[in-house]
């Protein structure tokens, strides 16, 4: 049975879409456990004694490379003339508006449950099963810090090899879980895990998921994959910087768009940000986040209960119609047992943001907004400190904590990537013959 919940605090929104390492102290480790193995020491995974694992890795928002297959000249014309509209060129793209305004945005079809790309620009994840769909790998933009770089350099250094043991498993980030699956996303990955499985030794996969890319591994296995198929196929899955509570000040963003880290106004990507699907799948969850407010104007505040009507002042039809669907499917993902092995790593102790107030009548939704004042309690500086130990309810699950890293940089300090390598060592199955390697 999954741990009561309780409120705690929330975070920046622009954030989770592109997460970035900075500096920070050296993690300080702490361990709550239930069940799940302790990390093995890394050096002992080395080729001549075991097959490793493979490993599937699925990013957070905005860090899956989109392309695009345009059906009209002048929309190609105003991306660059390239197939890929995020994010390896994003110089180019965040220099144009037209096409981040007409290339990016989503429409809800009310008949068949889904979001729809824009006619004129059919988006999907670049490089599914390679690395160089996933955001910054390869480097080839210096405003684009690779967050994934470093874990990738250390598996290719213990022996992984991209294609055979190691997986890249990029996702269209602005469409909900249930347009994943009704696309058939996750019958491509299943697919991926089980020939993986198979050309390893039958040595069952290890995902490891970042920040909305928990929410999407959480789904899948939990929602999509039966026990049956997660007892042959999955050893186990280790969340960097779970999102798992919701994100207090998600929708900030419907209100004044985000600047992804860029030096381009946030109100550049609000037209766009406004209509997808994933992003109420980051909204508070209520039953967690109780009667804090986490959004107000001069007349009204909001809560975590309040968001359904959040999105009709905003003036959202569109994100009404689902809210229910998506936020249902949100609420249920930690109340069920995975029956695999859980890791969650996460950073803590940094300053998060839990709110924001803006200064004006009312909302509407007719124009992006700025200037917020915002509040703050404890997290990771993208993740609040109640959505993160929400992961606590994936039973067996060792939970650790490193203190003063942030929500990026957990996927790049050395101590925790052997920790990483350690917990791949669990699930490593021995050589028995010299014929088999790894």
């Amino acid at each position: 049975m999954a741990p009561a919940r309780a409120m705690s605090s929330g975070i920046k929104f622009s954030a989770v879409l592109i997460s970035f390492i900075t500096a920070a102290p050296a993690p300080s480790p702490s361990t709550a456990s239930k069940a799940a193995p302790t990390p093995a020491p890394p050096a002992a995974l080395t080729l001549p004694q075991s097959i490793r694992p493979p490993v599937f890795l699925l990013p957070g928002s905005g860090s899956s490379t989109l392309d695009a297959a345009f059906t009209t000249p002048t929309l190609q014309r105003s991306c660059g003339n390239t197939s890929t509209v995020w994010i390896q060129d994003i110089s180019n793209l965040l220099s144009n508006a037209t096409c981040i305004q007409q290339a990016l945005p989503l429409t809800f079809n009310a008949t068949s449950n889904l979001w729809q790309n824009n006619t004129n620009a059919l988006i999907s994840p670049h490089d599914f099963g390679g690395l160089t769909g996933v955001v910054g790998i390869p480097v080839d933009n210096p405003n684009i810090h690779p967050i994934w770089l470093a874990m990738v350099q250390m598996l290719q250094g213990q022996g992984y090899t991209v294609g055979r043991n190691l997986f890249g498993a990029p996702y269209d980030w602005r469409v909900s879980f249930y347009t994943l699956s009704r696309i058939g996303w996750f019958a491509q990955l299943q697919k991926s895990i089980e020939t993986a499985v198979k050309a390893n030794n039958n040595t069952k996969a290890v995902i490891a998921g970042h920040s909305l890319g928990t929410l999407v591994s959480t789904y899948f296995l939990g929602t999509y994959t039966t026990a049956a198929w997660r007892e042959d196929n999955i050893a186990a899955y280790v969340s960097f910087s779970g999102l798992y509570g919701g994100a207090a000040t998600a929708f900030s963003q419907f209100i004044e768009g985000s600047s992804f880290g860029f030096n381009v106004s946030s109100a550049t990507l609000w037209s766009s940000a406004r209509t997808w699907g994933s992003l109420t799948q980051r909204a508070p969850i209520p039953e967690i986040w109780g009667n804090r407010v986490l959004i107000s104007s001069r007349s009204k505040n909001y809560t975590a209960g309040d968001m359904r009507q959040l999105l009709n002042d905003l003036n959202l039809p569109q994100q009404v119609a689902t809210y229910d669907r998506i936020r249902s499917s949100i609420f249920n993902l930690t109340d069920s047992p995975l029956y695999v092995d859980v890791y969650c790593i996460m950073g803590n102790s940094i300053p998060t943001q839990t709110g924001l107030a803006y200064d004006v009548p009312a909302f509407n939704g007719s124009v992006p907004l700025s200037g917020g004042q915002a509040t703050y309690g404890s997290g990771d500086g993208v993740v609040n400190q109640i959505s993160l130990d929400e992961c606590l309810s994936l039973e067996p699950v060792k939970v650790l904590n490193y203190t003063g890293q942030d929500h990026g940089s957990v996927l790049g300090n050395p101590d925790i990537l052997k920790t990483f390598v350690g917990i791949l060592q669990n699930y490593s199955t021995p050589i028995q013959s010299s014929a088999v390697r790894g």
